[in-house]
């Protein structure tokens, strides 16, 4: 059963290995242990005296799985909570793979995963056909029928059974249009087309406790919303987030018990520490005592002074150790050895009445123990257990402690032994079918929920979008929250519009507004290069250049338009007190403040700190004045100074903030404003105000009377959802 099967009016439990995830000897020791777990049970045993002892939640739904077709209603105690639950693997797998196919690691979590289900012999045929130290993404697209690589063993391929490959080709083809499309999909939706198309939820859904599970994929979507609400639609991002999260988030705190539970402890080995309970269960003793430790490249001693040893590595050659290094490598992994048998010591000393070991065995003993032994080998030698029977084993009693008169019985170890063979194998992988429950149509509840319509914005908030709320809350809610474009249906002939002109190959040429913001980010450019270069005047070539990146046409550019706003700002007076009295002066200040819940982003275009006085933040203003006076067109931006001067005394915990608006085209008279602690708390509650209005939803249209055409201009609603200004009834017939 894979994740594409589909119900067929049935009911299905997936097994934890049809995945692909889990081993087939993990499983096997889940089975044993459970079984074993649920004799006790019948026996009269307490079920809530039971633990599982994990050293790690590496295969923690084997056990869960398995413990709950036991009946013996699993819980887990501790670990990292969310993080360690399954789907959040999956899913960030499943995301890392669309954000780069040729991350190996999550591309084989991907794979082995409900969203493909290839199984371990898959895997393995795709590794060696693409070769050692090679990616095996174009593998996998060759294996698709999907791309032509050249691979180290391409005959590999042919052996995958074709079951196998159709899974391949679907996975590859699923993942090619989540690439395509994921630059216009929200983080959230990203998540959710990536769980759906690959029917990976339906594959968690199905399992015992689904909704549950899949409740563990619904948080991530909510925390990729959450993320892209504060930093933007940054993927890569996204999962650096979520690892950091992962790694960061404490363990959980050991539970002696669970009010109104009386299942099956999960637990790691380290949050037992200082329990007992009445029957201990301790499995994967066949891991070695070395998993997952890797050399380090430079290695300390710990005596005075230490030993030091360091590995030179070569590419294309073998690495070279230096000074103590092997030594030293030997003595870490000596003393990480004994912490693995310190800790199994730990385990197995929890239980008061009944203590179950479990491990897989080779067939034949090893040559010598090494420091990476696993315990079972350990046990087995020691005891002298055999390796293919069942068998008792003999322990002598202890000895009295002295003074002691006592005397104790022989003790015996009963030993099971799960030989592998194809009929057990076949056993585990098996999928069990049952019919479905008779229910009427209609009843019961839908397999998804269905995804509700947003009600925050889908990118950072700035002042930028801060003033356009207060503008028009309705035009907010359509461009930066159900993210729809700007409208250009509006023909010439409407007050103060224009329309497109036409180039002679057909393309459409930038709006005005379009063109106007490409030249003023030119213009910014220009400032902030002269700047970093002492106030210079930059050079017609440089002033080309910057307005070709900023996406101006070079044959239609006027250089000497654009650095006339420049010079006009260099030789102004404002200029010349900064450069001669200020203590240090930064341009393009990026500022994060936070106000409520809720992270402001934006970039200041000057910063200046002065001796004496308060800081003063410049930003230029590209706006043409038409008449307007400096104090009514600064007014229009008193949203954005708030913002600045917050900001600033924050971070350099200050009580004023000096605020210039220079207006380039006049920029001899900059409009000036200090602003006090009084006039920065009113401030804040303001934005915090307007912040919780639309995080409640609120989203009203302007009244038909402030409408103008400024205002209303592209909007995404205009003439469909609302009317516009009133003279545009007319127009819009």
């Amino acid at each position: 059963m894979t994740a594409r099967d589909g119900w067929d009016e049935e009911e299905i439990e997936l097994e934890p290995a049809i995945d692909g995830r889990t081993p087939l000897n993990c499983l096997a020791e889940a089975r044993a242990v459970s079984a074993r777990l649920s004799e006790l049970a019948e026996e009269g045993v307490d079920r809530g005296e039971m633990v599982v002892l994990l050293r790690a939640f590496t295969h923690l739904d084997a056990y869960e799985d398995s413990l709950e077709r036991a009946g013996l209603r699993p819980y887990v105690v501790g670990g990292r909570g969310y993080w360690s639950q399954q789907q959040v693997s999956d899913v960030c797998a499943l995301l890392a793979t669309i954000a780069n196919p040729l991350d190996d690691q999550a591309l084989f979590g991907a794979l082995a995963s409900p969203a493909c289900g290839a199984a371990p012999d898959t895997l393995w045929l795709l590794r060696a056909a693409a070769g050692k130290r090679r990616h095996v993404w174009p593998a996998l697209e060759r294996a698709a029928g999907a791309g032509e690589a050249e691979l180290l063993e391409p005959e590999r391929l042919a052996q995958i059974p074709e079951p196998e490959t159709e899974l391949l080709r679907g996975f590859a083809a699923t993942i090619a249009s989540l690439r395509e499309r994921g630059p216009r999909l929200s983080l959230a939706a990203l998540t959710e087309a990536a769980t759906t198309e690959t029917g990976y939820d339906l594959a968690v859904l199905m399992r015992p406790a689904g909704e549950a599970r899949f409740a563990n994929v619904r948080k991530l979507m909510r925390l990729a919303a959450e993320f892209e609400a504060r930093e933007g639609r940054d993927l890569r991002g996204l999962l650096d987030f979520l690892a950091a999260r992962a790694e960061s988030d404490a363990e959980a705190q050991a539970a002696t018990a669970a009010e109104g539970h009386d299942g099956v402890r999960i637990m790691t080995v380290h949050n037992a520490k200082g329990l007992e309970f009445d029957v201990v269960a301790v499995p994967d003793l066949s891991r070695s005592l070395l998993a997952g430790a890797r050399p380090p490249l430079l290695a300390l001693g710990r005596e005075q002074p230490p030993r030091v040893g360091m590995q030179l590595r070569r590419l294309g050659s073998g690495a070279i150790n230096l000074y103590d290094y092997a030594e030293l490598c030997d003595e870490a992994k000596a003393r990480d050895a004994e912490e693995g048998l310190r800790l199994f010591h730990v385990a197995a000393t929890r239980a008061r009445e009944r203590l179950i070991l479990s491990g897989v065995v080779k067939p034949e003993p090893g040559r010598e123990t090494k420091p990476s032994t696993p315990v079972v080998e350990r046990l087995v030698e020691a005891l002298g257990v055999g390796r293919d029977a069942d068998s008792v084993v003999a322990v002598p009693p202890p000895e009295p402690r002295l003074g002691l008169d006592a005397t104790f019985g022989a003790s015996e170890l009963p030993v099971r032994v799960n030989l592998p063979s194809a009929e057990r194998a076949a056993e585990l992988r098996a999928t069990r079918r049952g019919g479905a429950a008779d229910r009427p149509l209609g009843a019961g509840p839908p397999p998804l929920v269905e995804r509700k319509p947003p009600v925050v914005p889908s990118r950072p908030l700035s002042y930028t979008a801060l003033s356009a709320y207060e503008e028009c809350p309705y035009r907010f809610y359509m461009e930066r929250v159900l993210g729809l474009p700007r409208s250009e249906r509006i023909s010439s002939h409407l007050p103060g519009t224009s329309a497109f002109s036409a180039s002679g190959d057909g393309a459409t040429a930038p709006s005005e507004r379009e063109e106007r913001s490409a030249q003023g980010a030119a213009v910014h450019a220009l400032l902030e290069w002269s700047q970093a270069h002492g106030w210079s005047e930059p050079s017609e070539e440089l002033a080309r250049r910057h307005a070709v990146a900023a996406g101006l046409d070079s044959d239609r550019t006027d250089a000497t338009a654009l650095l006339e706003p420049v010079r006009g700002w260099l030789g102004s007076a404002l200029r010349e007190r900064i450069a001669t009295g200020a203590a240090r002066a930064r341009a393009e200040v990026p500022i994060l403040l936070g106000v409520g819940d809720t992270v402001l982003r934006g970039s200041i275009d000057l910063l200046v700190e002065r001796e004496g006085e308060p800081p003063l933040v410049i930003d230029y203003k590209i706006d043409r004045l038409d008449g307007s006076s400096l104090e009514e067109r600064a007014a229009r931006y008193e949203t954005q100074r708030t913002i600045y001067a917050l900001a600033v005394a924050e971070s350099l915990g200050v009580d004023e903030v000096e605020v210039a608006y220079v207006f380039l085209e006049r920029p001899e008279e900059p409009a000036l404003a200090v602003l006090g602690s009084t006039e920065m708390e009113s401030g804040r509650a303001y934005l915090a105000a307007a912040i919780a209005r639309i995080g409640r939803g609120e989203f009203p249209v302007v009244p038909v009377e402030d409408r103008n055409w400024a205002l209303c201009r592209g909007c995404p609603a205009l003439g469909r959802l609302c009317s516009g200004p009133p003279e545009a009834a007319s127009g819009l017939n």
